[in-house]
């Protein structure tokens, strides 16, 4: 299990990130309600960048993590996390599902506190990236070589719709991004679920 959070360091890290949070303020464009009015929970949030950036947006934004930090709870994704029952508006996993040791466990978690009505934004590499995201890491050096030997799974959507499924989400949007590359999910809890 991994004993730190990520930090990007490379440039071609931190400009992958930006794609991701750029998917966040897409799903987040019509949620129908003030910026205050919507808790935020980002899985795996490192120091908290995106969390910044939406807290400076004006949402309710928190992180989890291995570490705490300024509006980041320390816990370990692959178990019960310490938040209430359908609490939480919009759960966003971002290239993190595919580091969890038991990523059943995380989904079932986040459906767990989403509140009815609730938005999960995922983003996770595709199993077509594997092998390039190996050549770029370990061959050219231009991405964190350690980040992609952590990567315990690759998904296709029709795994990733599955592993869905199995925890409760039966309306999700799953599309491609970056060639094909990225997996990219907003699932929904049902309203009286």
């Amino acid at each position: 299990m991994r004993r730190h959070s990520f930090q990007p360091k490379f440039l071609v890290d931190k400009l992958l990130a930006l794609f991701r949070f750029n998917k966040v303020y897409q799903a987040l464009k019509n949620h129908g309600r003030a910026p205050a009015h919507i808790k935020i929970i980002d899985m795996g949030s490192g120091k908290g960048l995106l969390i910044k950036k939406l807290r400076t947006q004006g949402y309710d934004a928190w992180g989890i993590d291995l570490n705490s930090d300024n509006h980041v709870i320390s816990a370990d994704l692959n178990g019960p996390l310490p938040i209430e029952t359908a609490s939480i508006d919009v759960v966003t996993s971002l290239a993190n599902i595919e580091h969890l040791e038991k990523p059943d466990i995380n989904l079932r978690e986040i459906y767990r506190l989403l509140k009815p009505g609730g938005k999960l934004i995922l983003t996770t590499p595709s199993l077509a990236a594997k092998p390039i995201l190996e050549f770029i890491a370990y061959k050219l050096k231009i991405i964190d070589a350690a980040e992609i030997r952590d990567h315990k799974f690759y998904y296709t959507k029709q795994t990733l719709s599955q592993d869905l499924a199995k925890a409760g989400f039966e309306n999700f949007e799953l599309s491609t991004f970056q060639f094909g590359l990225n997996l990219s999910v907003v699932a929904h809890k049902i309203v009286g679920m």
